[in-house]
């Protein structure tokens, strides 16, 4: 697919992530246990910490997990 380009600002307490869908599509409706979970992201953490925390298992969620993350 093509590329959708947005522009914006992030604040403090917000992040930008940008996945593969192992994480992506978990988050993508913001409804589920998972994206619940995942909420944690949008803070700062130690590299460790971010490994522990995408290392959940989730019914058919891909195992293809690569997040870079922007924190504010």
């Amino acid at each position: 697919g093509v590329p959708v380009v947005q522009h914006g600002s992030i604040t403090p307490g917000q992040a930008v992530l940008i996945t593969t869908d192992g994480i992506g599509d978990d988050v993508l409706s913001g409804r589920t246990a998972v994206a619940g979970f995942l909420l944690q992201l949008v803070r700062p953490m130690q590299p460790h910490k971010l490994l522990e925390l995408v290392s959940y298992l989730a019914f058919q969620s891909d195992d293809d997990r690569t997040v870079f993350i922007a924190w504010a």
